[in-house]
């Protein structure tokens, strides 16, 4: 066991580019499952660290508890043969110490493989067999549920959970908040395949999948508006991440193999990998004992993202921006079609239930919106300078905004 532990130590601290941890060194055990009735099984992916939860009901409590959603079924040796495997490390004979270690050894290196296996069975049953509820018939209940989570985000299911109706990213602090949330994912969506994963590390640079879900796609934060149109995604290098991991930012982006779904929602991969990478060394240069002040305050928080192994949240890269009316004279010297914000996050959302129903709080948001141009602008025949929905140009135009915006 001790070579195995020193094996994985060192494959952790020195992968990178892509390389599968698992590998012939360390071997594992596969396990199916059997059964003696002609029924389908359900999976419910939910380990003790990452269960959804929901409010507690009928007690007067303004509490949480867990709440079993189930994932996909999964073929049986009743209906295949022989039944496909999927891997199960091994617990007998290990004690004490060794425990811990196996399940760091289970959640970072057999954990992914995995469930990319259990995501391969279904989609395999689903092309020999007719479809199975998830529910045994007559036990859906008549009112939809809502829940929470593993990532703790705020989720309504329908009544039978063959859809996830609507997932909430955050929401702002005004009266008529403005809202980043994915509705309508069904059994089918990767999307909804990925936010079941206990350890989530999830890119987004090719939108395909998200299209006719992300119909609320804007945040807004002291005037200023955040959009996640799909349709700007392309024209602006945007980059979507959702990491829910307890390892560093910076690592992760390196190692793809982590990365939930990497191939579906990304392409090419290593394309994507270098654009982050890129923008995290940026980051962290400014984090150096000589870096200069303004330099380290507009990148602080993306460092700290990148370097807290135990920050969690979701993370957007190159989001356009749209001006708050008070300084929407500044359009005129903007050049291009929009103003973009280097990076928009959001560490959480809270959720606090009261009277058996889940209530949603104003998100906690932190950004960076830097613009500089110093060409001279541009002037029509008058002498004026022309509009900006003409040739948006300004001589010594800058605009940095750094800003955290707290829940309140």
């Amino acid at each position: 066991m001790a070579d195995v532990i020193a094996w994985m130590q060192n494959a952790l601290q020195g992968q990178a580019g892509g390389t599968e941890l698992l590998n012939d060194f360390a071997t594992t055990s596969w396990a199916w499952i059997s059964e003696t009735v002609p029924a389908v099984p359900v999976y419910y992916a939910q380990p003790d660290e990452a269960v959804f939860y929901r409010a507690v009901t009928n007690t007067g409590d303004e509490s949480l508890e867990s709440m079993e959603v189930p994932a996909v079924p999964l073929s049986s040796a009743a209906h295949a043969s022989p039944p496909p495997a999927f891997l199960l490390l091994p617990y007998g004979g290990v004690r004490g110490s060794g425990m811990a270690d196996n399940r760091i050894l289970d959640h970072q290196v057999i954990s992914p493989p995995r469930w990319r296996q259990i995501n391969n069975i279904y989609a395999t049953l689903r092309k020999t067999s007719p479809e199975v509820p998830l529910l045994p018939s007559g036990t859906a209940g008549a009112a939809a549920p809502s829940g929470v989570t593993p990532q703790g985000l705020p989720v309504n299911f329908s009544a039978d959970f063959e859809k996830w109706s609507s997932l909430l990213l955050g929401k702002d602090a005004s009266k008529t908040p403005s809202r980043l949330r994915i509705t309508d994912l069904g059994r089918d969506s990767q999307l909804r395949a990925a936010l079941q994963s206990n350890k989530l590390f999830l890119v987004i640079s090719k939108p395909d999948e998200l299209k006719t879900h992300f119909g609320e796609h804007d945040a807004g934060t002291a005037g200023w508006n955040f959009s996640l149109d799909l349709d700007l995604w392309e024209k602006n290098n945007t980059i979507l991440i959702f990491k829910y991991q307890d390892r560093p930012l910076r690592d992760l982006v390196e190692q793809t193999t982590q990365w939930a779904l990497a191939d579906t929602f990304n392409k090419p991969v290593d394309d994507t990998r270098r654009r982050l990478s890129q923008l995290i060394r940026d980051a962290l240069a400014t984090a150096v004992a000589d870096a200069a002040p303004i330099k380290k305050e507009k990148w602080r928080e993306l460092a700290r993202a990148a370097l807290i192994p135990q920050w969690s949240g979701i993370l957007a890269l190159n989001v356009p921006v749209g001006l708050p009316a008070e300084l929407s004279g500044l359009a005129a010297g903007i050049k291009g079609d929009a103003l973009t914000a280097r990076y928009f996050g959001i560490d959480s959302s809270p959720v606090t239930p009261k009277n058996a129903v889940l209530n949603a709080g104003a998100s906690s948001f932190f950004g960076l919106i830097d613009y500089s141009n110093k060409e001279p602008p541009e002037l029509s025949d008058s002498g004026l300078i022309r509009s900006a929905s003409r040739a948006p140009t300004n001589s010594r135009c800058r605009r940095a905004r750094r800003f955290r915006k707290w829940r309140s």
